[in-house]
């Protein structure tokens, strides 16, 4: 998934049997992009830049997670009236 510099999504694609995905029309700008498989963890954001003309290549390594097969949410929970992230913060269901 392609995030825009904001943190919006901006696009999102599954990959081939490869592993391997593209983007095909994103417009010149910096943002950030991650990938997400089931019982892997999601790695960072990783930031980005794409420059007119020419490929942008970014390697994104997922790590298995031990606990993958539990149901599990996960996001970045942010301060509505600043709108900034909260580092530390216990979620109810």
């Amino acid at each position: 998934m392609i995030f825009t510099s904001n943190n919006v999504p901006f696009d999102h694609t599954n990959s081939n049997a490869a592993g391997q995905f593209s983007f095909p029309r994103v417009p010149v700008g910096s943002y950030f992009i991650t990938a997400a498989e089931p019982s892997y963890l999601t790695p960072i954001r990783i930031p980005t830049t794409v420059q007119a003309n020419r490929n942008t290549s970014v390697i994104i390594t997922l790590q298995a997670d031990s606990d993958g097969s539990k149901n599990a949410i996960f996001g970045i929970v942010k301060n509505s009236t600043v709108t900034e992230d909260i580092s530390w913060v216990f979620v109810h269901i």
